[in-house]
């Protein structure tokens, strides 16, 4: 017996794995409840970790990390899953297992991708998202041969669902509710080239033996990427660098340990080679058929403020009225806010300084604004005889107090001054009452110049 349905995953050991959000989120919709409400009122009694610090869970069909490179949190979810649901393959729906041999890193794709095809040709209750399209390098289905599709609402703004109505749900719009998202509209695109099936299918191969079960080696890996290096260099293992559009320094780190190749190098490298990725991940660097995909690294900035000009631009940055953030001033000046701490720290701690004190400052205004709000709310609802509670509040003037908005201290803090102003009232009442009262000559507790003072005829004893 478990205290969640024993949900089998989908497609494991194949190159259509599942991946862990779509686990998650079908789990959640099997239980008729939302994602956060799952995560927060269920895993947490079966798991250490405190999800409620985590990122909202009604968000996280778009948290494509946490299927592959957010180690950390993916195996604390894993396995909070698996201890909740008893299925042991859980476990198995991510990348966090070669998270030791390859640098996992900037894997994930940017956005929601699906194959149209394949959410066509799925009924609504076996929908669910392969862990395949959230590969960044991945842009086509290896079944299909169609290009992936972003996965956004084709819908009008009159046909969607508000913020808090939405289900998420593999194979369902979020925003709409459209089954297989057949609120897109227009032709699928089936131009697709060599290259992009093949990173497909060696990406498809791979899922498939890590949700399998099987492992893999650093120190492999580390010696397949140099025979590939030498098989490409023509017996000079760094000539690779340039015929991949990589540097040198990079691949010699590679090469000898010191960090952790990337996927994307490491596809380009068995495309030039023709090996098989997998095989070349096993240490078995075999020929087999490769395709001219080459690694593009990333551009880098080049407006980057020269360093003698740098001092006299954060001189004139502390003295702005608008008193902007170091953050900000970095990004200004295309660089990072560590190089700014290191070179020049006194103008950084002023600059730091202006900014915190504009922020407590705004914070400040802010709880005024809001005090002197919920007083005003205060007022009205007394003057109709209304009690001060978080529906009449919104009601009267549409501010909605949480536990962790800007409202709930003052909110607190004005039902304290009301229940102490009734009781207040009340004690003087009761007094009133007891000194006007024939039995208020034998009360102890009224003085006795008090009655005469009302008339009374106190007898000395």
């Amino acid at each position: 017996m478990t205290l969640l349905y024993p949900m089998k995953p989908e497609a494991v050991g194949t190159y259509a794995c599942e991946g862990l959000v779509s686990y998650l989120c079908r789990l959640a919709d099997a239980h008729t409840v939302a994602v956060d409400d799952l995560v927060n009122n269920v895993l947490n009694t079966v798991s250490s970790t405190d999800f409620g610090i985590w990122r909202h869970f009604s968000f996280w069909n778009r948290s494509n990390a946490v299927s592959l490179y957010a180690v950390a949190r993916t195996t604390q979810l894993a396995e909070a899953l698996s201890g909740g649901t008893g299925v042991s393959d859980v476990n198995r729906l991510s990348l966090a297992s070669i998270a030791g041999v390859l640098d996992l890193a900037g894997m994930a794709a940017t956005e929601l991708r699906h194959c149209p095809v394949c959410y066509s040709e799925s009924p609504y209750p076996e929908a669910f998202r392969p862990l395949l399209w959230d590969l960044r390098a991945v842009t086509v289905c290896p079944k299909h041969l169609c290009r992936l599709r972003p996965s956004r609402c084709g819908a009008s703004p009159s046909e969607r669902h508000g913020l808090w109505s939405r289900r998420q749900v593999a194979g369902a719009c979020a925003t709409c509710g459209a089954l297989g998202y057949s609120c897109q509209r227009g032709p699928w695109d089936r131009e697709v080239s060599e290259n992009d099936i093949w990173i497909a299918s060696q990406s498809g191969a791979l899922i498939a033996a890590v949700s399998a079960g099987e492992q893999f080696d650093a120190a492999t890996v580390q010696h397949a990427i140099l025979d590939l290096a030498t098989s490409i260099g023509g017996g000079f293992p760094y000539r690779a660098a340039r015929r991949c559009n990589f540097s040198k320094a990079r691949l010699f780190d590679w090469i000898n340990g010191r960090r952790r190749i990337k996927y994307a190098p490491l596809l380009a490298m068995c495309a030039m080679a023709g090996a098989d990725l997998v095989d070349t991940m096993r240490g078995q660097t075999s020929s087999s058929r490769g395709c001219g995909y080459r690694y593009e690294p990333g551009t880098k900035t080049t407006n980057c403020t020269p360093p003698e000009k740098r001092a006299q631009i954060l001189v004139e940055m502390s003295t702005l009225d608008s008193r902007p953030s170091l953050a900000q001033v970095a990004r200004d000046l295309g660089v990072d806010r560590t190089t700014l701490k290191r070179g020049y720290p006194k103008e950084s701690s002023l600059i730091i300084q202006r900014h915190l004190e504009r922020v407590k400052a705004a914070r400040l205004a802010r709880g005024l604004e809001t005090r002197i709000a919920l007083e005003a709310v205060d007022e009205a609802l007394g003057r109709v005889g209304k009690e001060l509670t978080v529906r009449n509040v919104w009601l009267e003037g549409r501010m909605l107090v949480t536990t962790k908005s800007r409202f709930s201290q003052p909110f607190r803090q004005l039902r304290e001054r009301r229940v102490a102003d009734f009781t207040s009232s009340a004690c003087e009442t009761k007094s009133d009452e007891q000194l006007h009262s024939p039995q208020a000559a034998v009360d102890p507790v009224v003085s006795s110049d008090a009655l005469r003072s009302r008339g009374y005829a106190v007898r000395k004893r």
